[in-house]
């Protein structure tokens, strides 16, 4: 005789904190129920559900009611599911052995569909989502990013370490509108890394800096992730992580999604941005720096020597996945060439009293 399992262990999220709990799930005639640790008791109707994940081997199934969630690890759920309702009602659930022909000839036909969807359609969403989000509201979520990866304890507080910085953001900013106003900070991490998240919050970490050999090296690198922030690339790589459902009522000023992501925020440091972000970050920081009259072939100097140490630019992991350092740096000396070939004038970027400052670590004597 084959028994019926009564319950099965899942993961909520109630969509308006970064919280998880574990729960213990039994499907009922009603819909599926479980108790919170605070021992609030959940209905979810079957009509009211959305499965967004498990279809895949080896995938989690995700079930979606607004903003909330359901993980399950165990990939029998879904069976269990479609015996007990058939899977009517159910937005994406398995249906009953008989119905299998007939979705997978739907599913066949759909591969396509949902291949393009995958390529063209969701980046498209995405980078439309991003583009109507706020300033302010950027701003509130890069400074969750930043709090969380980097608290304050952990950033240079030498007042002319970061007046010189202070000076390479504005000489790098110059005169062209931005509705970003740039907050960048230095990380006392060995770390070779810079980070942009939303809204102009800007981290260089220590090591970075340690390894530049001139501010001109580092200016590069600045206005690099300067670049990263005008396009929205941080903004793009948050809402890729998130739920559509999330993504659509943040835009429409739901307070409970906003606050949802905020809090999500802080462990949202393993996102990654894609190849042709980072190709656009790289032309605009090098059009950036020559904007500023800056001499571009320090940005060429910081690639050869990273690719000399065999390490990919800034890749650490956070908020970061770099094309090749050869393709990069190919691409950044044919635009040097393009400006020496012009015969542009430049001027430093820091005085030297500034740069010693800046590369001072803050245990040393001023």
């Amino acid at each position: 005789m084959q028994v019926t399992r009564a319950s099965w262990t899942a993961r909520y999220f109630d969509g308006q904190t970064a919280r998880r709990q574990e729960v213990s799930l039994r499907i009922t005639p009603g819909g599926l129920h479980f108790r919170c640790e605070d021992g609030s008791d959940h209905v979810w109707g079957f009509g009211e559900l959305r499965q967004t994940q498990g279809r895949h081997r080896g995938e989690p199934i995700r079930l979606e009611r607004g903003l909330e969630a359901l993980v399950i690890a165990e990939p029998e759920f879904l069976a269990a599911l479609a015996k007990h309702r058939r899977g009517s009602g159910i937005r994406g659930a398995q249906g009953a052995p008989k119905q299998t022909a007939i979705a997978l000839a739907s599913a066949l036909g759909l591969v396509g569909l949902g291949i393009s969807l995958y390529v063209w359609g969701i980046p498209t969403f995405v980078n439309a989502a991003a583009a109507r989000v706020p300033v302010a509201w950027e701003d509130k979520l890069g400074a969750a990013v930043t709090a969380k990866i980097a608290p304050l304890e952990t950033r240079n507080a030498d007042p002319e370490a970061n007046a010189a910085l202070a000076a390479m953001v504005a000489r790098l900013a110059g005169d062209a509108p931005s509705p970003y106003h740039y907050r960048v900070a230095i990380v006392e991490q060995p770390t070779v890394n810079a980070l942009a998240a939303p809204g102009g919050h800007i981290l260089l970490y220590r090591g970075l800096i340690a390894r530049a050999q001139s501010p001109e090296e580092l200016a590069g690198v600045l206005a690099h992730e300067m670049a990263h922030v005008e396009r929205r690339h941080s903004t793009q790589a948050v809402f890729r992580e998130l739920s559509f459902s999330a993504v659509l009522a943040a835009l429409t000023g739901d307070a409970r999604a906003m606050g949802q992501i905020l809090d999500l925020a802080g462990d949202l440091g393993a996102l990654r941005y894609n190849r042709e972000a980072e190709r656009e970050a790289d032309r605009d920081g090098m059009y950036r720096i020559q904007a500023a009259a800056i001499d571009p072939r320090g940005m060429v100097r910081f690639f050869k020597e990273l690719q000399e140490r065999e390490s990919g630019f800034l890749d650490v992991g956070a908020l970061s996945t770099h094309p090749p350092t050869r393709e990069r740096l190919a691409a950044a000396e044919a635009l040097a060439r393009d400006w020496q070939a012009a015969s542009r004038e430049t001027r430093p970027v820091l005085t030297q009293a500034q740069w010693q400052a800046l590369k001072r670590p803050p245990t040393a004597e001023p």
